[in-house]
């Protein structure tokens, strides 16, 4: 089994939940999984650092701070 490791190409799917269980993004609803070079810096850093080490097929769950994630929400 291979290792995520800086510098591979990967494909992922995730869904993205709010604290209350809200979902606000799926990869499998638009039905195609993101891709992305591990270290490249073209998602949330705190995401892909998470990704990093994981093995291929392994599922796993995490939680982003909002200073990882958006920010803090802005209503304007």
């Amino acid at each position: 089994m291979r290792t995520v490791e800086v510098g591979n190409n990967v494909k992922i799917h995730y869904v993205g939940t709010l604290t209350d269980g809200t979902e606000f993004d799926s990869s499998r609803v638009r039905g195609a999984p993101i891709a992305f070079v591990a270290g490249e810096s073209r998602l949330l850093p705190a995401f892909e650092s998470q990704i990093v080490g994981m093995q291929e097929g392994e599922t796993k769950s995490f939680t982003l701070t909002t200073e990882e994630a958006y920010g803090p929400h802005n209503p304007e």
